[in-house]
């Protein structure tokens, strides 16, 4: 990060690292490269939707070994998106521009519990959901076709081609006991395949496409998430090989959908949005090794 000269301090600063756990309040660590003829250092945070504020003087801290001003900050809220910045000022006070921002998101992960509140089609059978778990992990296969969605607000999506993280979870019952049997991540941003390209590409406005077909991930991922029209709104999930990690079967059924299975696609946008559908019908394909049903 590059802050801009004020007075006579040359003012450059680099945030390098974030460290968390996952805890709704904790520390975090940063890590810039020291500017020369600065008195000290001030850092700042705030929530996605807040201006900062006051900040904290750090001080005249002095690099590691390996040349590095490091600071820990406590008491960061972790459960909503949050933003750092750090400023240098010289001997006389002047304090320099901000840094560029760093943002902290926590790695976004499934609920132990399906959430409540997420969007469902507006229609019965508007999902349908189809596994097979195939002789070796390379011939796993996953889809998830949701359509008939009600009409998309023009920020739920958020940007994944920038910082919006999503994750499909999949809830299986048995005995009406609901645990969480199938996660995949779609991370925000990255390149994807030996010629850089974007994994995410933008639709124009009307949404989003995810392809990953590169096999250091052992398989095939794509997510296309398209608005629309109330009814219209669609989301399509395709699965392959290492790139998904499919339930084993238990007692000859691949899942036991006791009475239900709930899957739910869930991202990390401010606020975040979850969409889901519910599957407790008797599935039109059921064995040790493969699922298909359509929704309730």
């Amino acid at each position: 990060m590059t802050l801009s000269r004020t007075h006579s301090l040359a003012t450059s600063v680099l945030v390098g690292v974030l460290l968390c756990a996952p805890a709704a309040a904790t520390q975090v660590k940063l890590a810039w490269v020291p500017v020369s003829e600065s008195a000290g250092y001030r850092v700042y945070w705030r929530p996605s939707t807040q201006p900062y504020g006051q900040g904290i003087d750090v001080g005249g801290l002095l690099p590691d070994a390996d040349g590095i001003v490091r600071c820990v900050v406590g008491d960061v809220a972790t459960d909503v998106p949050t933003y750092f910045a750090v400023t240098a000022y010289d001997t006389a006070g002047a304090e320099s521009a901000f840094s560029n921002e760093l943002l902290l998101k926590l790695p976004l992960l499934c609920a132990a519990a399906a959430l409540a509140g997420c969007s469902a089609p507006v229609v019965a059978g508007g999902a349908v959901l189809s596994m097979r778990n195939g002789a070796g992990v390379n011939r796993d296969r996953l889809g998830w076709n949701w359509r008939h969605g009600a009409a998309a607000g023009a920020g739920d999506f958020g940007d994944p081609s920038r910082d919006t993280n999503y994750v499909l979870c999949l809830y299986d019952d048995s005995g009406g006991v609901s645990s969480l049997a199938l996660t995949v991540r779609i991370p925000a941003g990255g390149t994807c395949g030996e010629k850089g390209r974007s994994c995410w590409r933008d639709l124009g406005g009307r949404g989003f496409a995810y392809l990953n077909r590169s096999m250091a991930t052992g398989g095939l991922l794509k997510l296309k998430l398209k608005q629309g029209t109330d009814g219209r709104e669609t989301i399509q999930m395709k699965g392959s090989g290492q790139s998904i990690a499919l339930p084993d079967p238990v007692a000859g059924s691949f899942v036991q959908q006791d009475p239900a299975l709930v899957v739910q696609l869930v991202n990390d946008a401010t606020p975040s949005v979850c969409w889901e559908a519910f599957y407790s019908a008797d599935a039109r394909v059921h064995t040790a090794t493969r699922f298909k049903d359509v929704s309730d």
